[in-house]
């Protein structure tokens, strides 16, 4: 199983496209309240990103941040009707877009 989605793009000569890297979002990043779609896994083995996508981590899965411990880890999100908490580590491989303010 390939790389399933990389937010940044390789342009003429291996150089990054620097607008879609600074759209770039990690679920880490976010605050309680905020709401997000899943856009794409960034690091990890084949089968820890199998395992975030078993736990319905899918492409463009929409979810909220419910709670955020006091240094960051774990976070807890609201996903397809359950609650999920990931370690920091865990919630960095995963690049988000937010939805709505």
């Amino acid at each position: 199983m390939g790389d399933l989605y990389f937010p940044t793009k390789l342009v003429g000569n291996g150089q990054i496209d620097s607008r879609r890297a600074k759209m770039a979002k990690k679920l880490k990043d976010l605050a309680v309240g905020d709401r997000a779609t899943v856009a794409g896994f960034c690091g990890g083995s084949d089968s820890y990103r199998r395992k975030l996508l078993s736990m319905g981590l899918t492409l463009g899965a929409e979810f909220s941040v419910s709670r955020l411990a006091p240094l960051g880890d774990p976070v807890e999100i609201r996903l397809r009707g359950y609650a999920l908490s990931l370690r920091k580590h865990e919630a960095e491989a995963i690049d988000v877009r937010c939805v709505g303010t």
